[in-house]
Formats: structure tokens, sequence, C-alpha cells
């Protein structure tokens, strides 16, 4: 096999991973949306009565209705490879990857996570701001 036959199934290979990411994305981001209205609704038990969702699909947006000082955290799907959540002028991303066994998954600071961690770690800092990150270590949690 020569270099060009190698670069070609190359070509194959991106086009095939293209193809299963863009046919997965819009399944993962519902997923993870769902992941998060699935905690939204056990945090309206617990307190947080003023959470409401705005929006569309492609915007979907999470308010925390507090008089005078609405907090607003936007999820959005960019070019169907990345999922962005922001709030306050802060932002995580999650990426889509192709992982084991072909299958679609979500990185985030290139590690895997689920679509349920994926919403933890949306949500954490928008209803606890002034806590320090969950998945953050006790050495951190001390300086913060």
């Amino acid at each position: 096999m020569s270099w060009i036959d190698e670069r070609l199934a190359e070509r194959q290979a991106l086009v095939e991973r293209n193809r299963l990411l863009d046919d997965h994305a819009v399944q993962v981001y519902a997923a993870v949306w769902k992941e998060m209205m699935t905690f939204v609704e056990e945090a309206k038990t617990k307190g947080f009565s003023n959470l409401l969702t705005n929006g569309s699909v492609q915007n979907r947006r999470l308010i925390l209705a507090v008089p005078g000082n609405d907090k607003t955290l936007s999820v959005t799907m960019t070019d169907k490879r990345i999922i962005r959540a922001s709030c306050s002028g802060k932002e995580s991303r999650f990426e889509l990857d192709v992982c084991d066994g072909g299958i679609v998954c979500l990185r985030h600071d290139g590690e895997q996570v689920t679509e349920q961690e994926a919403a933890r770690r949306i949500l954490d800092p928008f209803l606890f701001p002034d806590l320090p990150p969950a998945n953050t270590s006790a050495a951190l949690i001390e300086k913060w």
C-alpha cells in the first residue's frame, strides 16, 4: 500500500467520523438538556422554585428569576460538534467525539463525560456560583 492509499483511507475514515458525529449531534444535545431538566426539577423541589426555561431548540435558556437581577444560562450547539454553555461571561465547552466502540460521546477538557455529568457541570456554577466547582480537589478548595 502506498502513502497515497494510506491518505485516501484516512480521508474515508474522517468522512465516516464526521458523518457519525453529524448524525448523532442533535440526539446528544437533547440528552444533555433532558438530564439538565431532571436536575432542574429536583432543584425546584429544594428551594430553586424560580427556575424558568426559555429559548429555542438551537439556543436553550435557563433563567434564575430574581427580582431586578435575573441570571440566564444559555446552552447552544455550535457547528454540530460543540455544546457551549455560558452564563455571566463564563463558558463551558463540551466537544462531541467518537469514543471506544464507535459511540459518539462528550468530552470536557479532554475527559470523556456522560450526558448526566455534562448537565451537572453546566448547572453547578449556575446554581451555586458562590461555591468552588464540585469536582475541585480539597487543596484547591482551601485556596478558594
